[in-house]
């Protein structure tokens, strides 16, 4: 999967919205999580109803995302 269909993926969520897209993005280019790109989109196929909240809450249960505050004091936003 390239980022330009993941992009395209997290766009076609429900209740989608750039700040959402740019969020996953960011966090997939995070060292040691690119593997995890294909957890998500994997979470987005099965659950077809799941909107852009739902995603972010299965980021942070089951692949641990750090809170956005800590992914801003890395440095990496």
């Amino acid at each position: 999967m390239t980022m330009r269909e993941f992009r395209e993926i997290l766009r076609n969520v429900d209740r989608s919205y750039d700040d959402f897209v740019s969020l996953v993005i960011t966090y997939i280019k995070i060292p040691g999580n690119r593997s995890k790109a294909l957890q998500i989109r994997d979470y987005i196929e099965s659950s077809p109803f799941a909107d852009s909240s739902d995603v972010l809450q299965f980021m942070i249960n089951e692949l641990g995302m750090a809170d956005v505050s800590d992914t801003m004091a890395m440095g990496v936003i």
